[in-house]
């Protein structure tokens, strides 16, 4: 699937994203020094990893390192992590006109044993509610016109297609 088949969904004039409570058994948290595999396990049993190569991601969290501990964040179920989420900063999008620096919900994953119990929308709640402590009330999330599920996720959180595909 190649990237003609994305789509960019924008939140913007965001004001508040009160997180639900958690899920039943899990937990929120902050990157932690040597997360970097963590995050690799959990995409891989995402199955989104396709065919990047570990070195590649070290190299890409080496380049954002000072970024990453206020920005990423993991699940954790059972003393487990089972998703991950970031809140990146990028001037990519620029569909308005008073262009400005956008959030972007970056990185989301969940394992599939964990998919469909509100871990993936209490994790992009939380992400919304870093997003704005951070500063960034517009935000986009890019995604495969295939993911159906992920595209309804984001609707349901107020994100809107910006008919901007990429």
């Amino acid at each position: 699937m190649g990237r003609d088949s994305n789509i960019i969904l924008t939140c913007a004039g965001l004001t508040e994203a009160c997180a639900p409570p958690a899920p039943e058994g899990y937990t929120l948290r902050a990157f932690r020094k040597g997360d970097e595999r963590t995050w690799y396990d959990v995409w891989q049993r995402a199955d989104k990893l396709g065919q990047i190569d570990r070195t590649d991601i070290y190299k890409e969290f080496a380049a954002h390192r000072q970024l990453i501990p206020d920005r990423m964040f993991f699940v954790d179920y059972e003393d487990e992590s089972i998703a991950t989420g970031s809140v990146w900063i990028t001037d990519k999008h620029r569909s308005y006109p008073q262009h400005e620096l956008w959030g972007q919900l970056h990185s989301i994953a969940v394992v599939p044993e964990h998919q469909g119990k509100g871990v993936g929308k209490w994790l992009c709640r939380n992400l919304m509610n870093a997003s704005l402590e951070i500063g960034y009330k517009n935000l986009y999330v890019e995604t495969s016109r295939d993911r159906e599920d992920a595209v309804r996720l984001y609707i349901a959180l107020g994100f809107e297609n910006s008919n901007d595909i990429i």
